[in-house]
């Protein structure tokens, strides 16, 4: 068990025991929710939901630790709590795709005048099913740009939408990692750093910040011609 967790389980007092657990989770399980959520979704407006969520589902399960002696105990507090709010983010990313259509997987490249808008209303299980096909026709596409459009275009992704290829089962983050020419390892270090800045893609490729924000919109500007087509 975590020694980090033993004050509040040994303290005698109810109303201390709560104000150590309260010491616990500010220091040593709140922060590290906060700065995955707040990686994951961003400016997302649901961030603070999923992240009280996450904090609730950490105290209600150290509190099981002590009132039920049965509770499989919390080796490392900083791990578990990392875990639950990656858990906790990929839970809000496929509620997130059961209630998008596939407009709004283009949409999230940046493009506003966006194809499959008459999806908008389908039923959930279609509109699913169609996301999914789209998103297959989208990673299709980005695959066939020049490399550096894909890295400015994927890297900088707004919000969870590079993760709508995983959870579609279009690209898995080993799958995507040599589309950008780059080693597996190399992505997954910087994975949860997405979306990078121009100014942080611009020394990876050794380019200027107006050069990328050029590539990118050539990059969405194809994407946006070659799928004006979808319905």
């Amino acid at each position: 068990m975590d020694s980090r967790l033993k004050p509040y389980l040994e303290s005698t007092d109810e109303g201390d025991a709560e104000r150590v657990l309260g010491d616990i989770m500010t220091s040593h399980a709140a922060p590290v929710v906060r700065s995955i959520v707040r990686a994951k979704l961003g400016g997302s407006p649901d961030a603070s939901d999923v992240e009280s969520g996450v904090t609730l589902e950490l105290i209600a399960r150290i509190r099981a630790m002590r009132t039920c002696p049965d509770t499989e105990p919390i080796e490392d507090l900083p791990s578990y709590a990392a875990t639950a709010a990656h858990n906790a983010c990929i839970g809000h990313f496929r509620r997130t795709l059961r209630e998008r259509s596939p407009a709004n997987l283009l949409q999230q490249i940046g493009e506003e005048d966006t194809p499959g808008a008459s999806l908008d209303t389908a039923p959930g299980p279609y509109r699913i099913t169609q996301a999914r096909l789209y998103a297959q026709r989208l990673w299709e596409e980005i695959r066939l740009l020049p490399v550096n459009q894909r890295l400015v275009l994927l890297l900088n992704l707004k919000g969870d939408a590079i993760y709508l290829f995983p959870l579609c089962g279009v690209a898995s983050i080993r799958q995507i990692a040599p589309v950008l020419e780059m080693p597996p390892e190399k992505l997954a270090s910087l994975w949860n750093d997405l979306p990078l800045d121009d100014s942080a893609l611009a020394a990876q490729l050794r380019l200027s910040r107006q050069q990328v924000i050029n590539l990118r919109m050539a990059a969405r500007k194809r994407l946006a011609n070659r799928l004006k087509d979808w319905r």
